[in-house]
């Protein structure tokens, strides 16, 4: 089985980075001139003065990690004869083993499209995430939603048909081979 390496869309990481700026960018001007946001009806200066500091926050925890895959030399998703290593998500699980994996499909939310993989034993992933807010919100999306790992193309350089077909491919691969191995 080939590896195959896909790159992490820098065009993409950048544009994401613009919307971040730009969100900080009206969060200021409403914390600075509140006072223009003043209608008749809809004007509360504290809901204002809340805004910015949530801005700044929120683009606080969302851009250092886009920093650091538009510098990373690492590869956005890396499929081998083993697994699946999914750089482009957080938390990363690391290898993904093909063995681990019941099936993979798609799912669009709101017109979006992301890739779903379910898992087996969703245990041994969730054991391997240490941040207890991220694990928290990962078994909430277990009950809610039965299944571990989703994620978008956004970050990488393909488009998600292409990646569905590249991992379904893969993994009915492993399955032809694990099969053959067993007789």
């Amino acid at each position: 089985m080939n590896n195959d390496e896909i790159a992490f869309s820098k065009v993409n990481i950048i544009l994401g980075m613009f919307g971040e700026f730009f969100f900080i960018y009206i969060g200021a001007d409403m914390f600075l001139n509140g006072d223009h946001y003043e209608t008749n009806t809809h004007y509360n200066r504290y809901l204002i003065d809340v805004i910015f500091p949530l801005s700044c926050f929120f683009v606080l925890i969302t851009i250092i990690p886009l920093i650091s895959k538009l510098f990373s030399s690492e590869k956005g998703l890396v499929i081998t004869g083993n697994g699946i290593i999914i750089n482009a998500i957080a938390p990363n699980f690391g290898l993904i083993k093909w063995e681990d994996i019941s099936k993979i499909d798609v799912k669009e939310i709101m017109s979006k499209k992301f890739i779903i993989i379910h898992i087996v034993d969703t245990n041994v992933y969730l054991e391997r995430v240490k941040n207890p807010v991220f694990l928290f919100f990962l078994k909430r999306k277990i009950n809610n939603y039965h299944y571990l790992i989703s994620f978008s193309s956004v970050l990488l350089s393909i488009n998600t048909e292409e990646l569905l077909r590249l991992l379904q491919q893969s993994f009915k691969e492993y399955k032809k081979l694990d099969s053959t191995e067993m007789n």
